[in-house]
């Protein structure tokens, strides 16, 4: 929680740092390839309907954070299955639009599917979007004669 009185230009730019930390976070999370990706929802212990709202909530701050990236996100450019888990994604933008959430097992077990399908979603897009910039930086410079 950031705490910068009353001064909104300080409490904007607390906001922003804060922000940017925790973007500087996930990015490294994602970057090491032995710690899959763990999106930042609810815990198991809050009810589901929370949850599902959560994840419906995550799921739009994902696909508008793509979009406002600034590096021009071009869907040509991704794998097929990466557009696949975009689009996967888009639906559970629709999640809480889906009426009541009950605390049955089988509920619970499909949002549980839904959380670890998104983890290994956001890593494949993750790694479609920032191939060619490892690869470009691993190679040698070229030398012309």
């Amino acid at each position: 929680q950031i705490d910068d009185g009353d001064d909104p230009e300080k409490q904007d730019s607390g906001l922003h740092s804060a922000l940017r930390q925790h973007l500087a976070d996930l990015e490294k999370r994602l970057a090491a390839s032995d710690d899959l990706f763990e999106p930042d929802l609810p815990d198991e212990e809050t009810e589901l309907a929370t949850r599902v709202a959560a994840l419906t909530a995550w799921s739009r701050g994902f696909q508008l954070g793509l979009l406002q990236s600034g590096k021009g996100l071009d869907l040509k450019k991704l794998s097929p299955e990466s557009r696949e888990a975009l689009e996967d994604i888009s639906h559970y933008c629709h999640l809480d639009e889906a009426g009541e959430h009950s605390e049955d097992p089988v509920e619970e077990d499909a949002y549980l599917q839904l959380v670890e399908y998104l983890r290994v979603a956001v890593a494949l897009i993750h790694a479609d979007l920032t191939a060619p910039t490892v690869r470009r930086a691993k190679q040698p410079p070229r030398q012309l004669h």
